[in-house]
């Protein structure tokens, strides 16, 4: 039992998506709707004869395939319309009488005609409009006698009764297509924030193992290369380098588990751990260690700075001494941070270097400068990284501070 349930069900979606459901409930609509009326209309003499067997029979069938039509309104929908139109004026002239051939299946046409807009749908629903009149044009007198008036009160009765009924019908077709429409610009509009998103998200993953990587990595290569040359008899130099390796690695593994971490359970990008400009001073310690000679100078509070910016400083500071230690290693080095109401100025800088460096150490593929520019645009400020007059490097960043940023912090 419990086996064929998921096959009723997808059954019955299924028809709902092919849109029969809706046709076959116009179509049972419409017939019973036609059997009522011409029932009570045979009932109670407004019919001038009573229809045999056989031309019930044929309307009815006439109704069913005008249903049928319908399959097609989406595709074809004035197709759908002149054919369901004509079966409506062949039901009309057949039976002798309008009201009982103007069933629920016309009125879907007409629905489904102006769900799209055209000088041609409205020419088309105009002209159906007139010959709806035209062919009640006969039953004038009959129109006449039941609200007991003149002959050209009943004719704006008629005229009336006739153009609104199309017009609500057609006005409830251009709803439903701009329900559809607005559904779907923001179905559109959905897609493009989630490109976008991922987007974002990429490129903020990419400097972000980038920054980690190519400072751990780049002090694990220099530490490897000074191993490999230290003298035999210098156990403990050896054992130190190794040391120092070891925990670069460790803290590389524990950055990269933490972001994967994240991408396992999360897509957003502002979960991913991140240092600030407060960190700056504990990170050019760690370089130190290394065996480069870098002098800091930091004028302003670091702890003022928004997230965002703080950040940013970080990054541009590590990148640049790793870019120092593969491409300058040791050449003296100076890192100068000035911070303003209005905005914070970094500058890092190198000498030449001693002598020409390995290499093997100083290749690079350059996303290091590409991610700092990108980083300082993205928060209006100002980038350039080159090489000096005296054969060193500069690198040099302004980033101007929101300044309901600065008022927040003070308020704090």
């Amino acid at each position: 039992m419990n086996s064929s349930q998921p096959k009723v069900t997808s059954y019955f979606q299924q028809l709902v998506a092919n849109g029969w459901l809706l046709v076959v409930a116009t179509i049972a609509g419409n017939e019973v709707f036609y059997l009522i009326n011409l029932s009570v209309w045979q009932a109670t003499g407004r019919l001038r004869t009573i229809n045999p067997w056989w031309l019930t029979a044929l309307i009815a069938m006439l109704l069913i395939i005008q249903g049928l039509v319908l399959l097609w309104r989406n595709s074809h929908p004035v197709l759908v319309f002149g054919f369901s139109y004509a079966v409506f004026i062949l039901v009309a002239l057949l039976q002798g009488s309008r009201d009982l051939a103007a069933g629920p299946i016309l009125w879907v046409a007409v629905f489904f005609l102006a769900t799209s807009f055209s000088l041609t749908r409205v020419v088309i629903l105009l002209a159906a409009i007139i010959g709806d009149i035209a062919i009640q044009l006969p039953e004038l007198a009959q129109t006449q006698q039941l609200i007991e008036t003149s002959t050209t009160v009943a004719l704006y009765v008629i005229v009336v009764r006739t153009t609104v009924v199309y017009l609500v019908a057609a006005m409830l077709g251009v709803w439903a297509a701009w329900q559809r429409r607005k559904v779907e610009l923001a179905t559109e509009r959905n897609e493009l924030l989630r490109v976008q998103h991922e987007a974002q998200l990429r490129e903020t993953l990419s400097r972000e193992l980038h920054d980690i990587a190519a400072h751990h990595l780049s002090a694990i290569t220099i530490q490897s290369q000074a191993a490999l040359l230290a003298q035999p008899n210098e156990p403990e130099l050896v054992t130190e380098l190794l040391t120092d390796i070891r925990n670069q690695s460790r803290e590389t593994l524990t950055s990269l588990r933490q972001i994967v971490g994240i991408l396992r359970h999360s897509n957003d990008p502002t979960l991913i751990p991140e240092p600030t400009a407060v960190d700056i001073e504990e990170l050019v310690d760690d370089v130190r260690k290394l065996g480069l000679s870098v002098k800091l100078q930091i004028s302003g509070d670091l702890t003022k700075l928004p997230a965002a910016i703080s950040l940013t400083c970080y990054r541009i500071v590590q990148e640049s001494l790793s870019n120092i230690r593969r491409h300058a290693f040791g050449a003296a080095a100076k890192v100068v941070i000035e911070i303003t109401a209005e905005k914070v100025g970094i500058a890092i800088t190198n000498q030449t270097p001693p002598k020409p460096v390995n290499k093997e150490i100083a290749d690079s593929s350059g996303f290091g400068i590409i991610g700092m520019r990108e980083r300082v645009q993205l928060l209006g400020g100002e980038f350039s990284s080159a090489e000096t007059a005296t054969g060193g490097w500069e690198t040099c960043a302004t980033i101007p501070i929101p300044q309901e940023s600065m008022e927040g912090n003070h308020h704090d």
